[in-house]
């Protein structure tokens, strides 16, 4: 179950509570799907400064499920436009390894794209930046389709 459908549980008349799995996504990013109908804005606003720190999910998924109306609607989930690149991950660990900004970040990237020991140089940052070996070697990969 993904999260569009399971606030369609929530105000679909057809299901019964139980069939919602409390535990699949944070309590949050339902109540940022469904509030992007105005009507629900209310609602939702009050239960999130009233009860949201003495309630657990489950409860406020009760709540949820028996206060809002039984309509099916559309709420659309808006995601930022903004994909970081490979590149931009790496010299983001660059300016972390080497405690600097982005700029100088990216000059070292450029810098260590002509050094003999590429491949070390770039897993040796993303180990040091908290990825693991396998993963860094993915990113390293996807590096090399890029630069190539």
């Amino acid at each position: 179950m993904d999260l569009t459908q399971a606030t369609k549980l929530l105000t679909s008349e057809k299901t019964s509570y139980s069939d919602i799995d409390t535990n699949s996504f944070p309590f949050y990013m339902v109540n940022r799907i469904l509030s992007m109908d105005m009507s629900y804005l209310p609602i939702l606003n009050e239960i999130a400064v009233e009860c949201d720190m003495y309630m657990d999910n489950e409860s406020k998924y009760r709540l949820l499920h028996n206060v809002l109306p039984n309509k099916n609607r559309y709420t659309k989930l808006i995601k930022s436009n903004k994909k970081t690149t490979i590149i931009d991950k790496i010299v983001n660990c660059i300016s972390i390894y080497y405690s600097c900004n982005k700029t100088t970040a990216e000059e070292y990237y450029q810098i260590i794209l002509t050094s003999e020991r590429l491949e070390d140089d770039i897993i040796d940052i993303l180990l040091y930046c908290g990825y693991e070996y396998k993963e860094s070697l993915k990113t390293f990969k996807e590096l090399k389709k890029c630069i190539t």
